[in-house]
């Protein structure tokens, strides 16, 4: 699911290294997990009609069952904002795993990818998360 790890900051005294996550293409080994229907609404948009850049995320997450968003909290997410999104599009929110299992895993890991009706990716990202239990300890 991801690619190799990038070297970053040729100009720093010290090198960066980051993991970024691989676009799916429809031949690698996950399995798609939720995958529920947007409809942008003016409260999603800024003045002149696009989707704001926080209603992604909102879709994201609020596609994700209940459940598993009440037994884990989000560590990290890494986002990439693809394509302008605007009110008329019609979109689906879609979530991916290693695993049909990953949403009981201990640190569970996803794929997310908003796409518009015909297909093209608007906007993906890759989330972490970890049971609640570990951050109360």
């Amino acid at each position: 699911m991801f690619d190799k790890v990038v070297p970053l900051g040729t100009r720093l005294h010290y090198p960066i290294t980051i993991t970024m996550p691989k676009p799916i293409n429809g031949d690698e080994a996950v399995v798609l997990l939720e995958s529920t229907e947007v409809t942008p609404t003016y409260d999603d948009t800024d003045r002149n009609h696009h989707v704001n850049n926080l209603s992604y995320l909102n879709w994201a997450l609020g596609a994700l069952p209940s459940e598993l968003r009440d037994q884990y909290n989000i560590t990290t997410i890494d986002a990439s904002y693809l394509k302008q999104t605007f009110l008329t599009d019609e979109l689906s929110v879609q979530t991916w795993g290693a695993t049909a299992e990953m949403m009981e895993e201990d640190e569970p890991s996803f794929f997310h990818r908003i796409v518009r009706k015909d297909g093209e990716a608007v906007w993906e990202a890759h989330s972490k998360w970890k049971k609640r239990e570990e951050f109360r300890a």
